[in-house]
């Protein structure tokens, strides 16, 4: 899509004990997308329950690749 280098690029936050606390990913492709997704990891090592929407659906990732 961009005919070289992706275009991004990923800053992490790591806290006193060397544990992953944060990602932000920032993308910016020229007159077509322009996107900054951020992750805050919280709870470590503690269960967490995902909630799927009743009318999701799989994606067909094969194309990806």
């Amino acid at each position: 899509m961009t005919g070289g280098a992706i275009p991004a690029t990923a800053k992490v936050w790591i806290d006193g004990r060397g544990h992953l606390t944060e990602v932000r990913l920032e993308m910016d492709v020229e007159a077509t997308i322009r996107t900054t997704t951020t992750l805050t990891l919280v709870g470590r090592g503690e269960p967490m329950k995902v909630r799927v929407p009743a009318d999701a659906a799989e994606a067909d990732t094969s194309r990806l690749a």
